[in-house]
């Protein structure tokens, strides 16, 4: 009877850690928690039975590319949240004065909380604040229908998001649209840096 309840217990976590495995990679769960509890009950499968019976092998396979995906995209997360650290000055209508003052060259986001096309630029937009911290062009943003209405009048904003390069306060480019790409924001602020940047 002892033999029969034991098999029966090594059943059920058998058919409980396919389950897992079936769980985790169709539901592509991933975490601490989750791997904790399919590796106990691997280990508990991988344990010679007392009277020498069935012992089941691990699969190193899975958890091993479980573990890999969860690195992976926990050096993404890493890698994103880098990007994050780097600033992208708030500009209003109260600093704006002084901040142009001190930086020849700005490059501007419009935006609006109410408009998805501008949320979903957030992260290429940190990405350009990155990739231009090092050059003479000051990335910024300025949300609009809130408080800073004069500077989005002033700078003819029609459409969120907007993205103008400004040079001693004068539009020198401008792009409109939900522009995810970040290199082509850079590209195009860059060139247009080069063409005049050097010129006077």
């Amino acid at each position: 009877m002892k033999a029969q309840n034991k098999s029966n217990a090594v059943l059920k976590v058998l058919i409980l850690a396919i389950l897992m495995t079936n769980l985790v990679s169709s539901q592509q769960l991933t975490g601490t928690s989750t791997n904790n509890l399919f590796n106990v009950l691997l280990s508990y499968l991988n344990e010679p039975n007392a009277q020498g019976g069935i012992r089941i092998q691990r699969m190193s396979s899975t958890t091993k590319a479980i573990e890999e995906k969860e690195s992976a995209e926990a050096s993404t997360i890493q890698q994103s949240n880098s990007i994050y650290q780097f600033p992208v000055i708030k500009i209003t209508d109260a600093n704006y004065t002084q901040f142009a003052n001190q930086h020849e060259w700005i490059y501007v986001k419009f935006f609006t909380d109410w408009c998805p096309h501008s949320k979903k630029v957030i992260p290429a937009w940190h990405e350009v604040s990155y990739r231009l911290s090092s050059t003479p062009i000051a990335v910024a943003e300025i949300q609009c229908e809130v408080d800073d209405t004069l500077l989005c009048e002033k700078f003819k904003v029609v459409a969120y998001p907007s993205f103008k390069l400004l040079r001693k306060g004068v539009i020198r480019q401008a792009l409109i649209g939900e522009i995810k790409d970040a290199s082509r924001l850079v590209n195009e602020a860059w060139k247009v840096y080069l063409k005049e940047g050097r010129s006077g």
